[in-house]
């Protein structure tokens, strides 16, 4: 009878104690299987953040007209923001009550993304719900709220989905830009000089970019939460996917 000597049996504990805490590990691909959430578009709406009033302050109930006080340490949802520094913040999510405030009223703190992903008729008509046009074939929606990419193929109001890839946008402090833009450039290996880091199949767009999840082995956290400093982060075959078959030129949308 064959016996273990005290080293193989300690290698092969290891490896069996390495592939149990591998098969722990979250899979992006479960993820991204549900929940998947029909809603009408007009109910579509960009990621909304966890937010905590700066300083005392009264504003406006904008559903009823009724002054409010909000003290400093409140905690608030932030809904949107605009270029000339208005912020919405949310009061109740049940009662829905919105009110505006200065830009600096309020800090984020944790992203309000709701779990899962739009169904695949949601998504088509949000997108052929807008004027949309591309100076190719393809267009590209990205949802901060579901942080998900989103590939689409056909033309103004008429855009078939493709593809659907989990993905990461940009933390609290360094949200993903709102709005349209478009595909500007395209390299194998983007070196940022800010992070000191090599980005894989960048295809840059507003001051911003798509590209591989930098890192090796931490995967499984795209499409759980926002944590780029404002890039898009797809795994490997996404973005391998998406540098090999989208074109400079493609109209994007992050909403």
């Amino acid at each position: 009878m064959h016996q273990f000597s005290g080293t193989r049996f300690q290698s092969v504990l290891i490896l069996l104690l390495a592939v149990m805490a591998l098969s722990l590990i979250p899979s992006h691909k479960t993820y991204a299987e549900g929940p998947y959430l029909s809603c009408d578009p007009s109910e579509v709406h960009p990621i909304w953040w966890k937010a905590t009033v700066n300083y005392d302050l009264t504003t406006t109930v904008m559903e009823t007209g009724e002054k409010v006080n909000l003290k400093r340490g409140d905690k608030v949802t932030l809904v949107s923001y605009n270029r000339i520094g208005v912020k919405t913040i949310m009061l109740d999510e049940d009662e829905e009550e919105h009110c505006k405030v200065p830009q600096n009223a309020v800090t984020a703190y944790e992203d309000a993304c709701t779990p899962g992903d739009y169904k695949k008729n949601t998504k088509v008509r949000f997108v052929n719900s807008k004027k949309i046009n591309s100076q190719t074939e393809y267009m590209i929606w990205v949802s901060t709220n579901m942080q998900s990419l989103n590939v689409f193929k056909g033309s103004n109001r008429n855009w078939e989905l493709v593809k659907s890839f989990r993905c990461s946008t940009g933390m609290a402090g360094y949200d993903t830009p709102i709005g349209y833009k478009v595909i500007q450039s395209k390299q194998l290996i983007f070196h940022s000089v800010q992070w000191g880091s090599n980005l894989q199949y960048f295809m840059s767009f507003g001051g911003s970019g798509i590209h591989k999840w930098p890192g090796v082995g931490i995967e499984g956290n795209i499409g759980r939460h926002p944590c780029s400093h404002a890039c898009v982060r797809l795994g490997r075959s996404a973005a391998t996917w998406c540098y090999q078959n989208i074109p400079v030129g493609t109209r994007l949308l992050v909403y």
